[in-house]
C-alpha cells in the first residue's frame, strides 16, 4: 500500500503536468476539454480525499490508475492519430 505522503506526491505531480499542458497550449494527449473539465476536478477532489484520509477503495481508484497507463495517455503529446476518440468529426 502507498503511503499518503507518495499518493500526494504523484498527484501533485499529475496537477502539475496537466498546468504546463495548459500553458503549452494543449498539445498533448487530452484535450483543453478533458483537462479542464475531468481531469484536474477529479485530481483536486482525490488530494482531498488523500488528505483528509477518505480514500475510496473501490473502482474509482483503479479507472483513474487505467486513464494514465492502460491507455497511455501522454500529456505532452499525441499518439496515434492525434485525434479525439470521444468526439469524432
Amino acid at each position: 500500500m502507498m503511503a499518503n505522503e507518495q499518493l500526494l506526491q504523484l498527484i501533485d505531480n499529475c496537477i502539475v503536468l496537466c498546468q504546463n499542458e495548459k500553458d503549452s497550449g494543449y498539445s498533448g494527449e487530452a484535450t483543453e476539454e478533458q483537462i479542464e473539465h475531468y481531469i484536474l476536478p477529479e485530481l483536486y477532489e482525490l488530494r482531498e480525499k488523500v488528505i483528509c484520509n477518505n480514500l475510496p477503495y473501490d473502482r474509482y481508484l483503479l479507472a483513474f490508475g487505467y486513464a494514465f497507463r492502460v491507455w497511455e495517455w501522454h500529456t505532452e503529446r499525441q499518439s496515434g492519430t492525434g485525434k479525439d476518440p470521444w468526439h469524432p468529426g
